[in-house]
């Protein structure tokens, strides 16, 4: 059964619902009574199984139906948020005509940019070069500070040193 239902289209689904909304409520109007009553009874028994089998088609396919509707409003969901990243882009870019124009000048100034750093880069290597090993410096200016520090001591000493053997 449910093959068969495959090809109804939503519109086709909700007509299927009306036709068995219709076949729920019997109408004698049009109905020749004056035939035989087992033809009758015949046509009754075959509507009746028109309207079940149209019931389980319609108990068959809204579980689809069902998923095709959570399925519409996620594509929805992710359509409006495509179209806001669209936006977004488009004015970052700026206008169509402009984005040429645009991307030559961002291509001068990454150049521009690129050529700045390898001169900074060498200009860094070659202060570094320049400097020598910091470590060895601060340890020489230590051992000056060491020297000065006892000279100093030793001038003092001298000067106390000296008054007293040139005094009468």
């Amino acid at each position: 059964m449910k093959d068969r239902l495959s090809f109804i289209a939503p519109e086709g689904l909700a007509k299927l619902r009306e036709e068995v909304e219709a076949g729920n409520t019997i109408s004698l109007e049009g109905l020749d009574l004056d035939e035989d009553p087992a033809l009758l009874r015949t046509a009754l028994a075959q509507a009746e199984e028109r309207r079940k089998q149209a019931r389980l088609a319609l108990r068959e396919v809204e579980p689809d139906q069902s998923r095709a509707d959570d399925a519409f409003v996620v594509a929805e969901t992710t359509l409006a948020s495509l179209i806001s990243d669209q936006a977004q882009f488009a004015a970052i870019l700026g206008p169509e005509e402009a984005r040429a124009e645009r991307g030559r000048s961002l291509l001068a100034t990454l150049i521009d940019l690129d050529q700045s750093l390898s001169e900074a880069e060498a200009h860094a290597l070659k202060l570094g070069t320049d400097a020598g090993d910091l470590a060895s410096i601060e340890a020489a200016l230590t051992r000056a500070r060491s020297v000065e520090a006892a000279v100093g001591k030793e001038i003092n000493a001298l000067r106390v040193q000296i008054p007293r053997q040139t005094a009468p």
